[in-house]
């Protein structure tokens, strides 16, 4: 028995011994280990050597809160010990940890036995540094892993990457070659660590092997600048063994004449040719330099860096007589070639690509040729071969899977392309539909490209509303994704990220949000809902003061991923008020309850590059639908209908209003459905789910209803969810609709907020941005999309903005802004040549 088992033995010992004294009464352990694969054993070791139960609990990376998953797995049951394990792969760790800070009291009231967290040493310092009083309770043991399993661990991951990589006729794609990166015992994330560790024993690897572990080191890294330094090491060592001839060979006897040498660690012997070592990693060289370039979004920066060693790539693997691996790489030089809008040398590369994925029946890397050679033909004006070359890839394209059509939507952009030049509008308005149906798929640049070409040709067929929608629907586009600074007319979306820069594409609050100010009113809010003194809150002010921007893309995505208390959030949004039963019930019982409850998580792991600006990567296929396409609202309410012209004099609710909701007769509560939803809230609470219910420009309620008998269903299904403990419920409306609220303080279930409905403790208003606030916003914007103004024209667009009042409508700030880029007015004199901002108001109504 070596010495770290020996060690590993007596700390398992103490700890048993610890848990065995602890009967009955909550005790905190922390149990340390960087190595998962060590960590099982050791558990399982624990469990088979006492004496009592001990119950294992997994967490899986969308659990939330460490507090109601223990509670919801264990029910009644009181176990003798309970170890907990998987903190290293969720999602959001800090957050499971602020919560367990806030609640650890709680665990101390029910769980009344020995508690023991298994992390590693990562985890352990957010643990630190984000529960320090959740940690003060623990004693903590540490476990290492024995020097001889790590060697074997790296020189297994060594011989597996290498023979699967290059092996003759091997089914491995060479993108991605870390997400295989076979390390037996060790995960991905446990690589680094045990590199490091070895430099701390005192262990030196050959040159060879270092080399080698420097190419897996320098993709695992990701795009980090580190990653090109290995990728640069590796590189320069096998160039320089390919260049000593017949007698190199990959394992040679480590020099043991000196004895104070630190012991040598070799690479397994292997018959991996070197030169080939050489392509593969030239190809990864490529494609850092194609990612970190393709990162800045700027077409006219050098793409050499990334060509040369794509074009060398192919050549050494031509040498060797390696058509396979040809096949496998020539595609990322297409793409290379299509940035540089090299299109003659583009056009001799895909027909050679053609011939050798049609060898290797390669269908998704065809398909793709196709369409380079589309967009070939169609910068060289030949419309007809591009609409042929377009259509051979999507007759392709439709025998793949789903998720294997990720660049379906830039090839229909090029045969709706052809089609307009041959003169048939109505079918490339259709390939354009088809493609706008796709949804961006987490590469918006191209779905914006296809949104313009879409509005270009409603607009020439004088189809004037669709061609305003497909605006609308781009400048969202633009907006969730920080591409333009202001979205105009349009309600705020949750903000994304590019495919190629997170493979989740997971929405968060929108920086608009942040920048605004609206952080404040955000957090205030969830603070509110975390309260049990909160049960109902009414957000109010202003048209276009910014009321759905912020529901939207602030307080949705925030409750999403954010835990508050002990309790999982589930919030469901409604704007259409025709049948509320309805749509509640299909939020709540079909889709999202569904997910929560089981659990659910579907996750991709993409490979493969894109074609254009975005497409760098394959994307994680979206389920949700397409965005919206009537996306006309202001920054946070939805102005596409008309705004009325008094404050003071609002319209009645019965008075009939152009706005963007159906005008379908609206229909009584069914009596099946309201039990069923109240049924499952109260399940949602068993579950430890608190529901949040949310309407949405809720002045439009009392449109559809436009008498009390009508309403009063809703104002009884309101008072049974407040009486239920999870619920809470937000109601946001325009403030001069807030009296017609009043008509539901007189029922007896409005007690729950002591028959106050607009007391303080219910209302919450939002107000217009101060100046300092709107240039702060306009500073921020403008500098996360590159949009860069004159700091003179900023004081000056705050000054004109503020008038005489001295706040800044939302709405018009962002109406104002999307017109000063609409016409790409950047410095003072320019804005002083159009005139005053009424101009620019006047000029963003052109539907063009």
């Amino acid at each position: 028995m070596n010495d770290f088992t020996l060690a590993n033995q007596e700390s398992l010992d103490e700890l048993a011994w610890a848990m065995e004294a602890c009967q009955g009464q909550f005790c905190l352990m922390l149990a340390r280990c960087n190595y998962g694969y060590l960590q099982q054993r050791l558990i399982q070791q624990l469990q088979d050597e006492c004496t009592f139960d001990i119950r294992l609990i997994h967490l899986k990376p969308d659990d939330k809160t460490l507090f109601s998953t223990v509670r919801s797995q264990l029910g009644q049951e009181i176990p003798s010990a309970l170890m907990v394990s998987g903190f290293a792969a969720l999602d959001n760790v800090d957050d499971m940890f602020a919560a367990m800070n806030q609640v650890r009291e709680e665990f101390r009231k029910n769980f009344p036995f020995p508690f023991i967290l298994w992390m590693n040493d990562r985890v352990y310092i957010r643990l630190l540094r984000v529960a320090p009083d959740f940690e003060s309770w623990a004693t903590t043991t540490a476990f290492a892993i024995p020097t001889d399993e790590l060697v074997n661990a790296l020189q297994q991951a060594v011989t597996s990457l290498f023979t699967k990589a290059l092996a003759v006729n091997s089914p491995q794609s060479l993108y991605k070659l870390a997400n295989v990166l076979d390390l037996g015992c060790l995960t991905r994330s446990e690589f680094e660590v045990s590199l490091k560790e070895l430099s701390q024993r005192e262990l030196e690897l050959t040159p060879q092997f270092a080399a080698d572990l420097a190419f897996l080191r320098g993709i695992n890294a990701g795009d980090s600048p580190e990653a090109l330094d290995y990728l640069q090491k590796s590189l320069e060592f096998w160039q320089q063994q390919t260049h000593v001839g017949a007698g190199f060979t990959d394992n040679p006897s480590p020099q043991t004449d000196n004895l104070n040498q630190p012991t040598l660690i070799e690479e397994p012997g292997e018959t991996i040719n070197p030169q080939l070592k050489v392509g593969l990693v030239l190809f990864h060289i490529g494609l850092y330099h194609y990612y970190a370039v393709d990162r800045t979004k700027h077409r006219e920066l050098n793409w050499q860096p990334a060509k040369i060693p794509l074009q060398q790539t192919l050549d050494i693997f031509e040498q060797e007589n390696r058509p396979d691996l040809v096949a496998k790489s020539i595609t990322q030089l297409e793409r290379v070639l299509q940035r540089m809008q090299s299109w003659d040398e583009l056009e001799q590369v895909a027909q050679k690509a053609l011939s050798l994925h049609q060898r290797y029946s390669s269908t998704s890397r065809l398909a793709q040729d196709y369409s380079f050679l589309a967009e070939v033909a169609l910068q060289q004006q030949r419309w007809e071969d591009s609409r042929k070359a377009a259509q051979q890839a999507e007759d392709i394209l439709a025998q793949l899977p789903e998720q294997n059509r990720w660049f379906q939507g830039l090839n229909l952009l090029f045969l709706a392309q052809a089609e307009r030049q041959l003169g048939n509008k109505q079918d490339a308005i259709a390939h354009l539909v088809q493609a706008r149906d796709l949804g961006d798929r987490g590469h918006p640049l191209v779905y914006i490209r296809i949104l313009v070409e879409l509005r270009d040709l409603y607009f020439e067929e004088k189809h004037y509303l669709a061609a305003f929608a497909t605006k609308q629907l781009r400048r969202s586009i633009e907006q969730q994704y920080s591409i333009c600074a202001f979205i105009g007319a349009g309600r705020l979306q949750p903000h994304r990220q590019e495919a190629s820069a997170k493979t989740d594409n997971q929405e968060t609050v929108a920086p608009e949000i942040i920048a605004s100010g609206r952080q404040r009113d955000l957090e205030r809010l969830l603070e509110r809902i975390g309260r049990n003194d909160c049960k109902l809150i009414v957000i109010h002010g202003l048209s276009g003061v910014g009321k759905s921007s912020l529901v939207n893309a602030g307080l949705m995505p925030a409750l999403k991923h954010r835990v508050i208390g002990i309790q999982n959030n589930l919030p469901l949004l409604i704007r259409v008020y025709t049948n509320w039963v309805e749509e509640l019930n299909k939020q709540l019982v079909t889709d999202f309850v569904t997910d929560e409850l089981e659990e659910e998580k579907t996750t991709n792991n993409p490979i493969g590059a894109g074609l254009d600006d975005s497409v760098s990567r394959k994307p994680q296929i979206s389920k949700q639908n397409p965005p919206d396409s009537s996306v006309g609202a202001g920054l946070g309410d939805n102005l596409s209908r008309k705004p009325q012209t008094s404050q003071q004099n609002p319209p009645s609710p019965s008075q009939d209003v152009d706005n963007n909701f159906s005008r379908k007769t609206p229909t009584s509560p069914q009596t099946p459905h309201y039990a069923k939803i109240l049924e499952q809230l109260r399940k949602n609470e068993q579950h430890n789910i608190r529901t949040v219910l949310i309407f949405d420009q809720f002045e439009e309620f009392f449109f559809v209803y436009p008498n009390l008998a009508q309403r009063r269903p809703f104002w009884d299904f309101l008072g049974d969810c407040l009486n239920i403990l999870s619920v809470k419920v937000i109601l946001s409306l325009r403030e001069d609709y807030l009296h017609y609220l009043l008509e539901c303080n007189r029922l007896d279930s409005m007690s729950v907020i002591g028959h106050d409905i607009l007391g303080k403790n219910v209302l919450y208003g939002l107000g217009n941005f101060s100046p300092a606030d709107a240039r702060s916003i306009i500073e921020d914007l403008t500098t996360r999309s590159r949009f860069y103004l004159e700091p003179a024209l900023i004081d000056e667009l705050v000054k004109d903005l503020a008038g005489q009042t001295g706040e800044i409508l939302p709405i018009e700030l962002q109406i104002v802004g999307a017109q000063l880029q609409a016409e790409n007015i950047k410095t003072l004199a320019d804005y002083r040549e159009v005139g005053t901002k009424e101009e620019l108001v006047k000029h963003y109504s052109n539907p063009k």
